[in-house]
């Protein structure tokens, strides 16, 4: 009797019928489908629905079946019914297997199950050999302490929630099949050797060891790889009367260049929890390895490509999987897995390794890094990082290999990096490589440019970017983990510090701990490009490297730089492409004597500045990196950054600099020739000298360079010579002094209409200009002073308003070791319309103190000085004539004097000083300007009586000044009055003044009159031995406020009452009081 009916159509009854209706087959609650990228992979993310969201129709299952009674050996069955016309490719790995299927046998689509026989069927595709998961993912002991906590798997048990789920074994055949476990695999034998056309597919979703999931197609009639090898592993013994276990064998297609391995996909979850079940979102392979193995395997491709399951064979059975396989790849180089091996016994992991390697930038380590389970003689598997292991030292090789055919040997790819390697050729026995989570990981997105770019396509052939290529490629990520590590520098002209290495280490080595670099994990294949290199030097300011301690010979010139750290600098070439810069970073020794320093300036404006706080001098060697052979062009003391390019405004740039006293000396760029022993700068600058007024105009620690004097060192033949002790100014060795002619041209320090002060280098008397005298040598044999500077002939001038050149002051500067830096001899020289009232003033003064000759030149005071902390300097001259009473001595006293006349004048020049006419506190503020003051007072008798005589009294003080804050300036005030001079023989003398007078004030701020009463009488007693006096000023005041936004008028009354009394040895009193009251009058 033959049986055969369908059960039930699939409309509104099927579908309580069956768990699988249109609405079944929606998706669940994961990621959106679509593009994918890693990015969906962060570190706290977890991945399982990364792989649910493109898989998980399989899943949809109306019912499984496994046969526990071990006469299928433990292989199931299960049922999964899907709608083929409601297929879509939103559902990327379920489409390409039945999307682009459809049948015309509505019977079949309608009337999925069958009754044939005592059988119940189904089309093939929808019946699925299903069996337990193959390998047991049991507790693992980790033998490392993660890099990363939170990233990589805790230390001691890490446990897993699962085993990953169900194996699963289909086809898409449409051709019906026993719903059973042993006719499924017939079937699957079957239309794999029989049947599947190119078309056609085969595969299987499962398990591998620690938390890694797979799916593999079985494929045939590949055009690029053979099929795979499908058939049961089943012994047989006594004439097939005894039978082995079911075993289903599968063996991956050959490769070219690596071993045998599956198409598909595999990835590896990071679904680690703790004993009580706690997820801690990290994975079996750690951070770093899971992510560059998950995008070669899973994300690149979207989790289905030539490049899926690094497996050489897998037995599957109902008993666990029999797996012996360990794949290669000797290829690998950059952000790539190279091995991948599991040894597996009947579904319990014996051994596993998962090896990757990548580069460290920015030397170009080459790096390589293990994960390594075992199972010990206990039973319990552990697991050990080996964390990132040098295979290489770092010699800036980033060349890599490429294939363009499948059956190609490999093309070698030049490095995409040009490097300027200078002094450091690269670093060697690196070591203690750590992952940091103190510094975030570089990430980007590269977009590659159309028929520019290149890619790897999912068989690994390098193609050209194109409007073809797959989104991920074109825009792939590009990501890179921080990394601390030790190493061995291989410097040249290391003279202290150092120690040899072995072959094939040809110079010395300076050990370096806790260098800085980054490991590359994606993209994989290639290098980050250029500009990705030149974003992430950017993002560590420009450099990376480590510390060293070494004693260097630059060039073996005998110029020695003690170097503290070392890297790789970003830097760009005349077009602006990147380029790298490798640095030796340090101080440079220079000569105790003479007072040199290092300092920076920038070129655009010309300002100099002092190294920041700590900061290390760049030495840096133009010439492309070759391996074998150094570099020949200058040593610079120079910006990485400015190596090749052309000077910019914001270019920073490195000088030598001199200070002395007085002068101040700087050598711009410096450089060293190989073997040469000179200090040299380029051709196109010349050694730059401020002397002690052009230091006065900045404030800073030297002047602008457009401020300043170049010195000619050509014109004499003379050069910097590099001796044992520091450094020698001479003519082919022999130390000589640089002469040179001051230019004819003023230096202004202050050029306003109202006031001018400025330098001249040739004096009104001298009939050639001033001359700079300049030299140095550092020898103790030395015939001249280690160093020593002179300026002379020249004068600064005053121009007050409409007195030009109303004083010059004449001198020169004289400084060298041991002696007393100083402005020499100076001269006091007054205008011609100034000239006939000094020397009316000379003559008075000589007559009182009988020195004609010291007569003026007593009260000249000029002082040069700068703040302790800071670059402040500060310059004034000051001529003061004191006070002159006519007649001289005690005739002055003598109260039958006809005449008695009281004058004196003071004139000066200051410079970021403070000085002020008035009490005013705004013209306190350190300025800059000049003054002229007189005073006079005349006396003419009038009448005597007896012992007393009375003069008719007139007096005047004039000062008119000038200030870069506050203007010109006039003080003037007047005063007439009557006097009477009373003498007692033997008793004393008492005086009685009385004057009226008016007084004003000008500037730009202010304007004030002012009227004022005076009255002052004095006794002395005795000869002097009691003395009292008694003073009253009453003053009336109207002033007007100018320029203020509230201008205004104010009254002040004044009046102020003073005593004094004094008895010789006795008693000492002095009384003031004064009133005030101000009152805003408009």
């Amino acid at each position: 009797v033959h049986t055969n009916f369908f059960i039930l159509p699939l409309g509104l009854g099927g579908k309580n019928l069956l768990a699988s209706g249109d609405n079944a087959q929606a998706a669940p609650d994961i990621a959106t489908p679509g593009a994918t990228t890693f990015a969906s992979s962060s570190r706290q993310k977890p991945l399982e629905p990364e792989w649910d969201r493109l898989f998980w129709r399989f899943y949809l299952e109306q019912f499984a079946l496994l046969d526990v009674s071990t006469n299928a050996d433990w292989m199931g069955v299960s049922f999964a019914w899907f709608n083929s016309r409601r297929v879509s490719d939103n559902d990327y790995v379920f489409y390409q297997i039945y999307g682009a299927q459809d049948t015309d046998d509505q019977t079949q689509a309608l009337f999925p199950l069958q009754v044939q026989g005592m059988d119940l069927i189904a089309q093939a595709k929808f019946v699925r050999a299903f069996t337990v998961p193959q390998i047991s993912w049991e507790p693992l002991y980790n033998l490392t302490e993660p890099d990363l906590p939170g990233q990589d798997p805790p230390d001691g048990f890490n446990f897993y929630p699962n085993d990953g789920g169900p194996t699963r074994l289909f086809n898409d055949n449409p051709k019906p099949v026993p719903i059973a476990p042993l006719p499924k695999i017939d079937e699957l034998l079957d239309y794999y050797h029989n049947i599947q056309g190119p078309n056609g597919f085969t595969g299987a979703l499962f398990t591998l060891p620690y938390g890694l999931k797979a799916f593999a197609e079985f494929n045939k009639h590949h055009p690029d790889w053979a099929d795979v090898g499908l058939g049961l592993n089943q012994a047989s013994f006594r004439e097939n009367t005894l039978k082995g276990g079911l075993q289903l064998q599968v063996d991956a297609p050959s490769r070219y260049s690596e071993s045998a391995m599956f198409i598909g996909g595999t990835l590896q979850l990071n679904n680690i929890v703790l004993f009580n079940g706690t997820p801690t979102n990290t994975g079996t392979l750690g951070y770093s390895v899971a992510d560059i193995f998950n995008r070669e395997f899973f994300f690149d491709y979207n989790g289905y490509s030539d490049r899926g399951v690094p497996l050489e064979r897998i037995d599957f059975s109902g008993y666990g999987a029999n797996i012996f396989s360990n794949w290669e790849n000797p290829e690998a180089e950059f952000a790539a897995t190279s091995q991948a091996r599991f040894d597996v016994f009947r579904g319990r992991t014996a051994h596993e390794v998962i090896q990757v390697k990548s580069v460290v930038y920015p030397w170009g380590i080459r790096v390589v890094r293990t994960i390594v389970i075992f199972r010990a003689g206990s039973g319990y598997g552990y697991r050990y990082d080996t964390g990132w292991q040098a295979e290489s030292p770092g010699l800036y090789d980033f060349s890599y290999n490429v294939k363009t055919t499948l059956a190609g040997d490999p093309i070698k790819q030049p490095n995409p990096f040009e490097f300027h390697s200078g002094l450091i050729k690269g670093v060697h026995n690196v070591r203690n490589i750590t992952e940091t989570p103190d510094i975030p990981p570089f990430e980007e997105t590269w977009y590659k440019v159309n028929g520019v770019d290149h890619y790897f396509d999912s068989q690994g052939l390098w193609k050209v970017v194109d409007n073809s290529t797959p989104a991920n490629q074109k825009s792939p990520d590009v990501k890179l983990m921080p990394v601390y590590f030790d190493a061995d520098v291989e410097m040249y002209h290391v003279k202290s510090g150092g120690f040899d290495g072995k072959a094939p280490v040809t110079e010395k080595l300076v050990s370096s701990k806790g260098m800085l670099g980054y490991v590359q994990l994606a993209p994989r294949g290639e290098p980050i490009p250029p500009s990705m290199f030149k974003a992430l030097l950017e993002e560590q300011f420009g450099s990376l490297g480590g510390p060293v301690d070494c004693l260097v010979d630059i060039g073996d010139t005998g110029q020695q730089m003690r170097v503290a750290k070392v890297d790789v600098s970003l830097s760009e070439d005349q077009s602006g492409k990147p380029i790298f810069v490798s640095s030796a970073r340090g101080s440079v020794i220079l000569p105790k004597e003479g007072s040199w320093s290092v300092v920076q300036y920038l070129a655009g404006s010309g300002e100099v500045s002092p190294l920041p706080e700590n900061a290390t001098v760049p030495l840096i060697q133009q010439g492309v990196h070759n391996p074998n052979a150094q570099p020949t062009g200058q040593y610079r003391l120079d910006n990485p950054l400015e190596l090749v390019r052309s000077e910019t405004a914001s270019s920073i740039f490195y000088g030598l600099l001199q200070t002395t006293d007085t002068q101040k000396a700087l050598f711009p760029k410096p450089r060293y020739d190989k073997g040469v022993k000179k200090l040299k700068i380029p051709n196109s600058l010349k050694p730059l000298m401020a002397d002690a007024y052009r230091i006065l105009n900045t404030n800073s620690i030297f002047p602008n360079l457009a401020d300043t004097l170049p010195m000619d060192l050509s014109a004499q033949n003379l050069a910097v010579d590099i001796i044992e002790e520091g450094f020698k100014l001479a003519n082919n060795g022999v130390e000589e002094v640089l002469e040179q002619v001051f230019p004819d041209e003023p230096l202004f320090l202050i050029n306003e209409d109202f006031l001018k002060l400025y330098i001249e280098y040739f004096q009104d008397e001298s009939p050639s200009n001033g001359k700079l005298n300049f030299g140095f040598d550092s020898s103790p044999s030395s015939l001249i002073d280690p160093w020593a500077t002179k300026l002379e002939d020249i004068q600064m001038v005053v121009d007050l308003g409409p007195l030009p050149r109303l004083m010059r002051i004449k001198g020169k500067f004289d400084t060298k070791k041991g002696g007393t830096p100083g402005f020499v001899k100076p001269d006091l020289k007054f205008s011609d319309a100034l000239q006939p009232v000094i020397d009316i003033l000379q003559v008075l003064l000589m007559l009182n103190e009988g020195d004609y000759g010291g007569a003026l030149s007593k009260g000249l005071e000029i002082a040069m000085s700068n703040s302790a902390d800071s670059w402040e300097y500060a310059f004034h001259a000051r001529k003061e004539i004191p006070l002159i009473k006519f007649p001289p001595g005690d005739l002055y006293d003598n109260p039958t004097n006809p005449l008695k006349l009281e004058c004196g004048l003071s004139t000066g020049v200051y410079f970021n000083e403070s000085f002020s006419l008035t009490s005013s506190p705004e013209q306190l503020i350190p300025s800059a300007g000049a003054y002229l003051g007189f005073y006079g007072r005349l006396s003419v008798m009038c009448t005597s009586v007896g012992a007393a005589t009375v003069y008719a009294t007139g007096s005047v003080d004039l000062q008119i000044g000038a200030d870069i804050k506050t203007g010109p300036s006039l003080k003037m005030a007047f005063g007439f009055g009557v006097e009477v001079n009373a003498g007692m023989p033997k008793i004393g003398t008492v005086s009685l003044l009385f004057m009226v007078g008016v007084e004003m004030y000008l500037d730009s701020t202010q304007v004030s009159v002012t009227a004022f009463l005076y009255f002052r009488g004095n006794a002395e007693i005795l000869g002097g031995i009691v003395s009292i006096t008694i003073s009253l000023e009453a003053k009336g005041t109207i002033q007007r406020q100018l320029g203020a936004p509230d201008e205004k008028t104010d009254m002040i009354a004044q009046v102020t009452f003073g005593l004094d009394i004094s008895i010789f040895m006795i008693i000492n009193i002095s009384f003031t009081e004064s009133w005030q009251e101000t009152r805003q009058i408009a």
